[in-house]
């Protein structure tokens, strides 16, 4: 397992217009349900890719057009040595949920197919005034190409250790994931409230319903984001992290604070009521996060 000193690690970095624009609509919300069997990739869809010269040192980054210059989603994208942008860059976490590739976006004035979840972050960020030069694996890897496929997930830990924080998108439109501003805005809630060290059965948030904050709090920690094997290169490399989602940005120190007090609440057996039937899986998913030394120092 990777392992990495985070003594140096730095607070959150979000977009400074975001709680202005938050707002905004991020993405539409209609979500679909993924194949339980889907099809590999279309070898032809990666059309648009300019050559690297050197895969094993250079990397692609992205920038996202704001909607005044593109109302469609449009990205600029530009290729540097990894060397010359240590931390001047984000890298974007989530999972491909189901790898079909049915949305376009505009990559330098050149249509590539990437996924709906992929298309959906792009929006939130977008919305949430995020400027910065983004490493987000579809658009800066050039898929089809084996040999700077396998350069480029060479250079993985490298690219997250030098990264200025990773976004890290838990929600990738399952059917069963929570879906809208509203539903992100009581998990934000409800973390926060849990950070400070209140237990389940004293959050505020549950006057909006118990079992819904229970079910959508329940979902977040059991997203598929977590089964994924890249989870503790692209968060524990990183030197910081944050939490993306419809409504905002949940800092990582913030979650792992939340996911500790709940851990606290379950082995003292005081609010395992309010998760029923869910606690063992629940309680498997927090010894995980923990396990895997996600908590920062």
């Amino acid at each position: 397992m990777a392992t990495s000193n985070h003594s140096d690690r730095r607070d959150s970095l979000i977009p400074v217009r975001w709680q202005q624009q938050q707002e905004s609509s991020p993405a539409d919300t209609r979500w679909p349900t993924p194949s339980p069997h889907p099809d590999p990739p279309d070898p032809h869809w990666s059309h648009g890719y300019d050559t690297l010269k050197d895969p094993s040192r250079q990397i692609r980054l992205c920038r996202i057009l704001p909607a005044a210059e593109s109302p469609a989603l449009a990205l600029k994208r530009e290729t540097r040595y990894l060397k010359d942008v240590r931390h001047q860059f984000i890298a974007l976490s989530y999972t491909w949920a189901g790898m079909e590739l049915d949305e376009d976006i505009d990559v330098n004035g050149t249509r590539i197919k990437v996924t709906r979840n992929l298309h959906t972050q792009l929006c939130r960020l977008r919305a949430l005034g995020c400027d910065a030069m983004l490493w987000i694996d579809l658009p800066s890897i050039h898929q089809s190409d084996k040999a700077e496929k396998s350069a480029q997930v060479a250079l993985m830990s490298n690219i997250f250790r030098r990264t200025k924080t990773v976004y890290v998108a838990l929600d990738d439109r399952t059917e069963s994931m929570p879906q809208d501003k509203a539903d992100h805005a009581l998990i934000t809630s409800a973390i926060d409230e849990l950070a400070s060290g209140k237990h389940f059965l004293e959050l505020s948030v549950r006057a909006a319903g118990a079992g819904t904050v229970e079910r959508l709090l329940y979902r977040f920690l059991d997203a598929r984001w977590w089964e994924r094997v890249w989870v503790v290169q692209e968060v524990v490399l990183a030197p910081a992290c944050d939490i993306l989602l419809a409504s905002g940005f949940v800092p990582w120190r913030s979650l792992a604070d939340a996911v500790n007090q709940l851990n606290v609440c379950r082995e003292a057996d005081c609010c395992s009521a309010s998760f029923g039937h869910r606690e063992s899986r629940l309680a498997k998913t927090i010894h995980r996060v923990c396990k895997n030394g996600m908590r920062r120092s």
